[in-house]
């Protein structure tokens, strides 16, 4: 399956890249709707645009006939567009949970994606924090906590390793199979993510940054 994304939010950009290409999926992004992009984008399964791109070319991403439009905007955006957009497309408002956006492409269930194996209920160093790793479940003083598959995947690495320091590198190569330096910076943006879900949301604190190094769930 082919996947072109184009939107000038070069971060989520990215955080979608590697979502989508975790299913096996190739995937290509492009930040405006250069020839190049049009291209990719008549020759792919699903074309994922953004609504500042749609804002500027809809009726050429109108002529994109055979693929599959996935409309991304916040609610502002898609009122302004919305006699606009062509009938057939997939609306998706911001901000949204990406594994019910991945649902829409993909048909599989939860488990056979975690890509962990399946052990018993793990506990973070607030005690509190479950994980289940079959079940692909997080749940914070019993409510649960919305993840994707490359967080959990990443929260679940650190938990396994609580005590220990988890290099970005390390990450990066276990989570996303990435083996290039240059490719760290994303675990910064997910450990942010998972900040953003976990620790500011209940006003604890979960993971720590060992400067310089990487991350770590310190042990109790």
């Amino acid at each position: 399956m082919r996947v072109t994304i184009i939107t000038k939010d070069a971060v989520f950009s990215r955080m979608l890249y590697w979502e989508i290409a975790l299913f096996g999926a190739q995937v290509s992004s492009f930040t405006d709707f250069s020839e190049e992009a049009k291209k990719e984008a008549l020759d792919a399964d699903f074309a994922v645009i953004g609504a500042e791109i749609f804002t500027f070319f809809a009726e050429e991403i109108a002529e994109l006939e055979h693929t599959q439009i996935i409309l991304l905007g916040y609610k502002n955006e898609l009122a302004r567009l919305e006699t606009k957009i062509p009938a057939g497309f997939r609306i998706f408002e911001r901000p949204f949970h990406v594994q019910e956006f991945l649902n829409t492409i993909f048909e599989k269930n939860d488990e056979a994606l975690i890509g962990v194996r399946p052990a018993k209920r793990r506990k973070s160093a607030a005690d509190s924090l479950i994980l289940g790793e079959k079940s692909h479940t997080v749940s914070y003083r019993k409510e649960t906590i919305q993840l994707t598959q490359r967080e959990f995947a990443l929260l679940l690495l650190l938990i396994k390793n609580k005590g220990q320091t988890v290099t970005r590198a390390q990450a990066a190569k276990e989570v996303w199979g990435k083996e290039d330096e240059g490719e760290t910076n994303v675990v910064d943006v997910y450990v942010r993510y998972l900040r953003e879900k976990l620790d500011e949301k209940f006003g604890i604190k979960i993971i720590s940054t060992v400067r310089g190094v990487g991350y770590t769930i310190k042990a109790e």
